[in-house]
């Protein structure tokens, strides 16, 4: 397991599974639940012997809180595990739902000899709406949405919108020249289909490469550098512009930027926020 959640999942399939009733001889149908215990190594012992005796003390508080449910040894672990679950569950439905509106943030260049700034790009921004209207922001959801693999349709679903952005404002701006900066998770990144994703996705909306931006982290480079760097270049040589971001969090050099194809790079907010 990658994290404690994970057992919650298989605990809730368990759980689900038992609920179709059981036919036995005779047109006989009988119902069944379970209680589960959960203990988790190294948090909670590192003795297999009192792994197993937290389990079990945990089962019998899951029989004791009503049954026909699961409780971790901790009872910090239990309720980490429902919200995730919750979370998990209710973002599944807003994907099916299309629950997710984007924001631009527009970036400017500064005027030559004093003149105004212009707009040459804009970053587009995730944000999950609720049913009465407010909005929950991706440092609430991103996080479930990478550990269970959800971020990747999440992600497509924001390349689409921000190119079908891109091509809407193309018909009411006559020389429109305007790029657009998407950020990508690590996972998605890293995900076998993600390039080709990349090229249906500029296609569809007949948008130029060199207009996209693709927005990507240090850490999510220098940590699969080996799939990292060939997804880079095979992006770099179609048009794509990359953006490394967060820079500075992580555990990269300057002189390891020589190694990497990419276009412009963003300081982490730490090194630049209390610059006047």
């Amino acid at each position: 397991l990658q994290n404690a959640s994970e057992a919650a999942t298989i605990a809730s399939n368990l759980l689900e599974a038992l609920k179709t009733p059981f036919h036995l001889s005779g047109n006989c149908e009988v119902v069944i639940s379970a209680s589960i215990g959960i203990s988790v190594c190294p948090e909670d012992t590192q003795d297999a012997t009192q792994l197993i005796r937290n389990a079990d003390s945990a089962m019998y508080r899951a029989k004791d809180t009503g049954r026909n449910r699961y409780q971790f040894y901790t009872e910090e672990l239990t309720q980490r595990a429902q919200e995730r679950l919750m979370t998990e569950s209710r973002l599944r439905q807003a994907i099916r739902d299309k629950a997710f509106v984007l924001h631009y943030q527009p970036i400017y260049t500064k005027g030559e000899d004093g003149g105004a700034p212009s707009i040459f790009s804009c970053e587009c921004l995730i944000r999950w709406q609720q049913d009465d209207g407010s909005l929950i922001y991706p440092d609430l959801f991103i996080p479930c949405a990478e550990e269970t693999g959800l971020i990747i349709p999440i992600g497509e679903w924001v390349l689409d919108h921000a190119c079908a952005q891109l091509a809407e404002w193309d018909t009411r701006l006559p020389d429109n020249t305007l790029s657009m900066a998407v950020n990508i998770s690590a996972r998605h990144f890293c995900d076998a289909n993600f390039v080709m994703t990349v090229h249906e996705v500029l296609k569809r909306h007949a948008i130029a490469p060199g207009r996209l931006i693709i927005e990507i982290t240090e850490n999510a480079v220098m940590d699969r550098m080996d799939i990292a760097i060939p997804t880079l270049e095979t992006l770099v040589r179609t048009g794509v512009r990359i953006a490394l971001d967060d820079f500075g969090t992580g555990h990269s050099s300057l002189a390891k930027l020589k190694t990497l194809p990419i276009h412009a790079l963003k300081i982490d907010r730490e090194f630049v926020k209390d610059i006047p």
